[in-house]
């Protein structure tokens, strides 16, 4: 159980992120680091609570070995765990959060949270990561766009889109809201559409003052 969830979480992790993931009390959470560090299995960091795999091979084993259906569950459970006790932007975990959403299947929870990674990047004043985050949601899209409600498009690629207007990065503006336009037909949503064609006319009212 305790391995499961360090290789869910990660290379890092803590015993307290571990007892809460594998639903342990701390003392069985004790018993059982106490016996993998004498197998070498983990290891302590220097000053820290903080343990990691003595090789990133026997994560990557432990966690191939997991099955599907116990890999989501765990992984669904680290996402709340770091999610805890923190508002959706202001979460310095929340990229990890979506992480976890994506790989636990729950697509619509994963795009708010990369969306939400976005918005925390954008704060920090970091595009680069922020591009990067809004790129993870819209690949969700991409896959799994049936699944999601009109609502979560709507807030990916208005914010996304805005974005790029106010940043005029006007190309990858231009091809974010008409991609929406277009998900906004097939849909037949009028609100789609609208905000579609508003930041398509905010492009074209940008490159014609260029």
């Amino acid at each position: 159980q305790v391995l499961a969830a360090a290789a869910v979480i990660g290379r890092h992790f803590q015993p307290d992120q571990i007892a809460r993931i594998a639903d342990l009390s701390s003392h069985q959470t004790s018993e059982a680091f106490l016996e993998l560090e004498r197998t070498n299995l983990i290891q302590p960091m220097d000053g820290t609570s903080t343990y990691l795999f003595i090789h990133d091979k026997i994560r990557e084993i432990v966690w191939m070995d997991l099955s599907l259906a116990r890999r989501r569950m765990l992984h669904l459970r680290a996402a709340h765990l770091l999610q805890a006790g923190w508002g959706g932007d202001e979460n310095p975990n929340v990229a990890q959060v979506a992480t976890h959403y994506e790989a636990a299947g729950e697509v619509n929870a994963a795009v708010m949270a990369w969306l939400a990674a976005a918005r925390h990047a954008l704060w920090l004043f970091s595009h680069k990561e922020a591009e990067g985050a809004f790129q993870r949601a819209e690949n969700l899209v991409r896959i799994h766009g049936s699944r999601l409600p009109d609502e979560t498009i709507l807030c990916l690629y208005s914010t996304w889109g805005f974005f790029s207007n106010q940043a005029t990065n006007l190309k990858e503006a231009q091809r974010i809201f008409t991609t929406l336009l277009s998900i906004g037909e097939q849909r037949r949503n009028r609100i789609l559409m609208g905000v579609a064609y508003t930041g398509l006319a905010q492009y074209h009212h940008q490159v014609a003052e260029m």
